[in-house]
């Protein structure tokens, strides 16, 4: 079983073997190509989530998510208007 590990910058192609956090900011991808090569992909990596709710839901999630063991970094508020369904 060949296996190399490369920084995301050239094309692959093959299927997802795994794809987990590598350290704080960072995620790490195994690819098996089309040739059977493992490949380990690193690359920097920011988690999104988008949250729909009242007001004083969306803060008491993000105070539950800064008084947890890791407090994410960057939240930020969006706000986007829903069309009224007629």
């Amino acid at each position: 079983m060949q296996s190399k590990t490369q920084v995301a910058s050239d094309h692959v192609r093959g299927w997802i073997l795994d794809a987990y956090p590598s350290g704080p900011g960072k995620i790490a991808v195994w690819i098996i190509t089309e040739n059977g090569e493992r490949i380990k992909l690193a690359d920097n990596f920011q988690p999104k989530i988008y949250v729909s709710a009242k007001q004083d839901e969306i803060e008491r999630l993000v105070s539950r998510l800064c008084t947890a063991a890791y407090c994410p970094h960057g939240i930020s508020r969006t706000s986007t208007r829903t069309p009224q369904m007629p």
